[in-house]
């Protein structure tokens, strides 16, 4: 996209409650994968390292994503500031995790990074999964990786 069609599609975005992606394809066929890349490579460039117990969880923000969505793709929404989902993953997980959230919410969001055995932690607790040993969720997501 050039400028001047970013430039378009952010003031479509700020009337609307979808996503800039939804929105980017919608106005100028730009493929969801590529969009989900390019605000990727963004993120791993800008985001913000948190750590999650210092993060104050809403159970709006939850209630976005369906408990084995966040898990299965290391996405774990925190809080709304504004209209704006902010949600946490790790930065091997960026990509995934834009292209989870582009799919299952319209409301936009903002990632941060957190660490992945914190985040793995945090999504089981957030979503009361019991039984969840900690050892094979490291092992399925070194292999995944």
């Amino acid at each position: 996209l050039n400028a001047s069609q970013v430039f378009e599609a952010l003031d479509k975005q700020a009337t609307s409650s979808r996503s800039f992606g939804q929105i980017a394809g919608e106005l100028f066929g730009v493929p969801a994968s590529v969009v989900a890349e390019c605000v990727a490579v963004r993120v791993r460039e800008d985001a913000k390292h948190v750590n999650l117990a210092h993060e104050s969880f809403e159970q709006d923000a939850l209630a976005t994503l369906a408990p084995a969505t966040a898990w299965d793709h290391l996405v774990l929404p925190i809080r709304f500031d504004g209209n704006e989902l902010i949600c946490a993953t790790t930065k091997a997980c960026i990509r995934d995790a834009v292209e989870t959230l582009q799919t299952a919410t319209t409301t936009p969001f903002r990632l941060v990074v957190a660490d992945v055995r914190p985040l793995e932690e945090f999504i089981a607790e957030a979503y009361g999964f019991e039984g969840i040993d900690l050892a094979d969720a490291d092992a399925a997501t070194i292999s995944a990786a």
